[in-house]
């Protein structure tokens, strides 16, 4: 195939219609009187004889104009004279009828010829009024301008136009003599211009008016003439700060003309004229003409503004106009300089852009630079040789899906009076229940401490709507429950206020709060669905049912109620699943096929199983539809942006040709259909035809589309579908966007992103999202993360503790936890240091920091892959280092155990955890747990460390092994170790072993017996921490309660609470509060303000010596002066 020639300027078939010629520029056909034209001209200068003659009778008009004037009419050719009649006569036009203005100058050039013509149209713009101040008024007075600048206009479209045309297609010797006769009607500014327009060969005319900028009320049709005259690069640089163009109503004509008279040197003036209010017409034109332009930097111009969602089509085009530019001036921002692709927006959809481009257009590869095609072959190596499936490859449900053809509907099977369980109870996950009631201590403060409450009289206020939202969440926390059961059922608040406590009132009173939490989640689904996900009732699983089907946001929830409940569900959806076809019918039918799609049709078919054989069999019936035939009630409709031609191919498993465009609009549009939670059937089908890593890349390009244009709501489906088709690289591109989106304040969409980390469910997409637990400032979006995990690990009969061991990944390292590098004539071995930072050997044993670069001498090949895979290992391990070892030191503190099987699997035999686990001591102990050191002051357990050999050694080097299956493994906290810390110590010395963390180097703090008998640790009272630090603090274990203070929950449910003055509210700023005053530490059932009394019998010497010793740890540091 040809490639077209891109170096040729080719305008538009309207344009040049429209273009003003120039001598020696575009050809057009020779300009003739037209007869019928002219003929209109005379008539209308015939009827507006009455109105010359009063004119030319006025006071105020030029006695010389009226010689000239009144010599013209009587045969003598004059131009001013000439130029009066047509300007009188132009005044008496419906809004200056310029097509038959334009009659004139083929009148002139009829009877007097085209000098004359040109002279006289000279001087029409130069007559003026004279005597009115208004230029619509009515016309009193004329004469001709002397001054600078022109009051009169010269209509450009078509007047002017004709005449330009005249004098572009004139003979020569009609040329040169017009132009010698313009040479005497130079007098205005404009005047100047409109001459320089007639005849443009005179460069130096030109270039006279390009040295005076027009000023910012010119007219602008001075602009468009002075636009029309350039000619050379110079005039358009002299003008290229100037808005020539105008500010709008770019006319195709003049940049058709501007094109034609300078070319390239057109960009910059064109480029000024972009702006983000053009409008459709105004837009088109100036991008039109940059697209057409055969030029880099007319391209670069335009992708340039490839981010901006209205140059996305015009880019494309320009693209297709220029095949091979294109290909040579996007490869750098396709594919950076180490030939990576993605990276940015414009990187991202240039590198999509681009992959569809060498698609359509495969032989430009060949007409490119070789350094251009090398650095494009991440994405060309895509699409060589990639041929597109026959109609009959294609499989039939992409080629003809169901939603295209009329389909045969079953009759259902109608089972009706099955009775309505009555079931109710309260399912909460591991932990949730106490975590909703921590909400209460928000509101407490308020109520802490007083004897004096009159709870009947408060609950009476509360009915009266007299007691605040914080206060009512303080009433519910801690009031007798007696007295505030009756106001669950009679109570109707308004949901904005309510929804922030209901959480911890839903703890507290389980069932009795539900019609309480059903009225709140009506009013505000999208807000408090999620109160009714803790409630097994038949009401909710009828309310969950209607969300599924009918409400995006509330869906979510939904989803997740039916995750919870399961096969438990199944009976509350019967009555309406096989009731009579409606609304309820449906609805309950899809949430069955949302279970089924989880746990099987069986299973379901079993759980119906409860209302007898007969509703066993009809929910079979309904479960037994095809599933590719169970499409939505309504077919959603993909919006343009997602472009089937910008797509990478989606290439076939079993052939590697690539899907056609029209059914890959059919694979968008089951994209779309598909519901998190609750994917179209064509999902499972798609994944088996299609190549993984094609489809992944297909599915993350879906989704940058999406976003470039905005991230459309109605338009999810582009972020959930990631779920299904994505992978490890999908992970590791989405995280950050995750992590981006709650302080771009998109929530909702981050949430959803969860969602998609855990549909994946990769190690690598669990690692990422343990990974999103930290360093988040929107709490209530870290503690969405932490449900997620929580719900995650559930699925799997697994705790958080356990899904995190499992969620690191191996990252392709051998057994020994290392890799090996290969350069061909050389190699490298890659482990690790105790902060998990590689660390590199080479053959003869030397260490290193980094991989060397490839040296010539090395393999060409090898030696590049091996130092790619080098980069991707640091950055991949980096991602992951400091997480899993605070996730270690923390278990270390809260004195987590493993099984030994759960410790060989996830920390002995994983190849990179063992980097950490090796460099810390362990205790092994029986079943029952670990109690700390023992009165005598020894280990309590065995402590042993991790020998190179992965044997287990104790603390005199010994070998020994661990024999009891039931054995618990824990890291050994100082504390627990004894009078064995020194020894340890002392190994890891001789040995030379690093710790990830302190461990054996921890300090060790104890309590006082007075602390011990006591609930309050008066050795920090008075002293003064810096706020920051005691921000910082509030970051980690600890946490800011409703006044300001710091709090850290204990293993049981006590609270060690710091009073601070002033406090670390909100409401603060570090400029306010340089220093925080400890006014109290002491220990609470729940956080809140200290009163005299309010520990109660809680005392220090009821929490474990590891506990201890962490909290005056930390308040120790809080505390300590830099300054010694």
């Amino acid at each position: 195939m040809g490639i077209p020639d891109e170096d040729v300027l080719v305008l538009p078939h309207e344009w040049l219609r429209r273009m003003h010629p120039r001598r020696g520029g575009v050809r057009v056909p020779t300009a003739e009187v037209d007869h019928a034209l002219a003929g209109e001209a005379r008539t209308l200068a015939a009827e507006s004889l009455p109105l010359l003659e009063r004119v030319l009778g006025h006071p105020a008009t030029g006695a010389d104009l009226v010689a000239r004037t009144r010599a013209h009419l009587a045969g003598e050719a004059d131009p001013a004279g000439a130029a009066a009649v047509a300007m009188v006569a132009a005044s008496s036009m419906w809004l200056w009828d310029e097509e038959r203005l334009s009659g004139f100058v083929d009148v002139w050039v009829d009877d007097h010829g085209p000098a004359f013509a040109a002279c006289a149209f000279a001087e029409y713009g130069r007559v003026v009024r004279t005597g009115s101040r208004h230029r619509l008024g009515p016309l009193e007075g004329i004469g001709l301008a002397e001054g600078p600048a022109a009051e009169g206009r010269w209509p450009l479209e078509t007047f002017a136009r004709r005449m330009r045309t005249f004098l572009a297609t004139c003979p020569d010797d009609d040329y040169r003599q017009a132009v010698e006769a313009l040479a005497g009607h130079r007098v205005t500014s404009a005047q100047r211009i409109m001459v320089a327009y007639l005849a443009p060969t005179r460069v130096d005319w030109v270039d006279e008016c390009c040295e005076h900028p027009l000023q910012g009320a010119a007219e602008v049709f001075l602009q468009e003439a002075l636009a029309c005259a350039l000619g050379t690069a110079s005039q358009a640089e002299t003008v290229g700060d100037w808005d020539i163009l105008g500010w709008n109503g770019f006319r195709p004509g003049v940049v058709a003309t501007l094109l034609d008279g300078v070319g390239e040197a057109a960009v910059p003036i064109l480029t000024r004229a972009l702006r983000s209010h053009l409008s459709d017409e105004d837009f088109a034109t100036l991008t039109e003409a940059l697209m057409i332009l055969p030029s880099d930097a007319a391209f670069s111009a335009l992708a340039d503004r490839l981010e901006q969602k209205r140059f996305q089509p015009v880019v494309r085009a320009a693209m297709h106009r220029h095949p091979v530019r294109a290909a040579r001036m996007l490869a750098p921002v396709a594919c950076g300089p180490s030939g990576s692709t993605g990276g940015s927006g414009s990187s991202d959809l240039a590198a999509m852009l681009m992959s569809a481009h060498l698609r359509a257009y495969s032989y430009v590869l060949a007409d490119l630079p070789n350094d251009v095609r090398e650095r494009l072959r991440p994405i060309s190596s895509t699409v060589e040789g990639v041929e597109e499936a026959t109609p009959d490859e294609v499989p039939r449900f992409l080629a003809e899906p169901p939603w295209t053809r009329r389909r045969t509907r079953r009759k259902p099977f109608v089972l009706e009076g099955l009775p309505e369980s009555r079931e109710q109870r309260m399912a909460w996950t591991p932990g949730e229940r106490e975590r909703w009631g921590e909400g209460s201590r928000w509101w407490a403060d308020y109520w802490t401490g007083r004897d004096d409450v009159d709870w009947d009289h408060e609950v009476a206020r509360c009915r009266l709507g007299r007691v605040g939202p914080d206060s009512m969440g303080g009433l519910f926390a801690i009031a007798p429950e007696a007295t505030l059961r009756p106001l669950l059922t009679a109570w109707d608040p308004d949901p904005a206020g309510a929804g922030r406590w209901m959480q911890p009132l839903i703890s507290r009173f389980g069932l009795d709060a539900l019609p309480l939490a059903l009225t709140i989640a009506d009013q505000v689904p999208a807000a408090f669905g999620g109160l009714l996900l803790p409630f097994f009732d038949a009401e909710v699983a009828w309310v969950m049912s209607d969300w599924l089907a009918r409400l995006r946001a509330s869906g979510v929830f939904a989803r997740r109620w039916f995750a919870r409940h399961g096969l438990d569900a199944v009976p509350l959806l019967l009555p309406a699943a096989l009731d009579r076809p409606g609304g309820d019918r449906t609805n309950a039918e899809g949430a069955l096929r949302l279970l089924a799609a989880t746990h099987g049709t069986q299973p379901i078919i079993e759980a119906a199983r409860a209302h007898g054989d007969d509703a066993a069999a009809a929910v079979g019936n309904v479960l037994a539809a095809d599933p590719l035939e169970v499409l939505p009630s309504r077919v959603p409709k993909v919006g343009p942006w997602a472009d089937p031609e910008l797509l990478p191919p989606l290439l076939l498993r079993e052939i590697g040709r690539a899907l056609p465009f029209d059914a890959v609009r059919h694979v968008l549009t089951l994209l779309a259909m598909s519901k998190p939670g609750e994917p179209y059937a064509g999902i499972d089908a798609l994944k088996q035809l299609c190549d993984p890593r094609s489809l992944a890349a297909f599915s993350w390009a879906v989704f940058q589309q999406w976003r470039l244009h905005g991230m459309p709501a109605k338009d999810g489906w582009a972020l959930t579908q990631l779920g299904r088709c994505g992978d490890d690289e999908t992970v590791r591109r989405l995280a950050p966007v995750i992590r981006a989106w709650p302080e771009e304040r998109s929530h909702a969409r981050a949430v959803a992103g969860l969602d998609v980390l855990a549909e994946i469910g990769t190690d690598v997409a669990l690692m990422h999202l343990f990974g999103l637990t930290r360093k988040m400032r929107s709490k209530t979006f870290t503690t969405r993360v932490h449900e997620k995990i929580s719900e995650v690990a559930a699925a799997r009969g697994l705790s958080a503790d356990q899904l995190a061991d499992l969620a690191v990944p191996d990252f392709g390292l051998d057994a020994d936890g290392g890799l090996t590098l290969d350069y061909g004539p050389r190699g490298f071995r890659v482990d690790f240091d105790e902060r998990l930072r590689p660390q590199v050997t080479e053959e003869n044993g030397r260490r290193r920091t980094d991989l060397p670069k490839p040296a010539a001498s090395d393999d060409p090949v090898l030696a590049p892959a091996a130092k790619r895979r080098f980069s991707e290992l640091k950055k991949e391990v980096r991602a992951v280092a400091d997480e899993q070892i605070r996730r270690l030191e923390e278990a270390m503190v809260r004195g987590r155990r493993w099984s030994l099987e759960e410790f060989r699997c996830g920390l002995l035999d994983h190849p990179l955890i063992w980097h950490i686990a090796r460099r810390l001591v362990w205790l092994a102990d029986g079943p029952d747990g670990l109690d700390g050191a023992d009165d005598t002051g020894g280990a309590s357990g065995t402590a042993f460390r991790l020998a190179e050999d992965r044997t287990f050694a104790d603390v005199e080097d010994n070998a020994f092994a661990l024999l009891d299956g039931e054995a618990q493994i824990s890291i050994a906290h100082p504390v627990r170790l004894g009078d064995d810390l020194e020894a340890w110590t002392e190994m890891f010395a001789d040995y030379e072993i690093l710790q990830p963390f302190d461990q054996l180097g921890r300090p060790v703090f104890t309590l006082t017996e007075e602390e011990r008998r006591s609930g309050l640790l008066r050795r920090f009272e008075g002293k003064t921490a810096p706020y920051g630090r005691a921000k910082g603090l509030s970051q980690g274990r600890w946490s800011e309660t409703g006044s300001g203070w710091i709090a850290r929950e204990l293993p049981g449910g006590p609270y060690v609470v710091v009073g601070l003055s002033p406090g670390i509210g909100s409401a603060g700023a570090r400029a306010d509060y340089p220093d925080q005053v400890i006014t109290d530490v002491w220990l609470a059932g729940r956080p809140g303000r200290y009163r005299l009394g309010a520990e109660g019998s809680l005392t220090f010497g009821g929490l474990d010596p590891v506990t201890a010793s962490e909290i005056l740890h930390d308040l120790t540091r809080l505390t300590r002066d830099e300054r010694n």
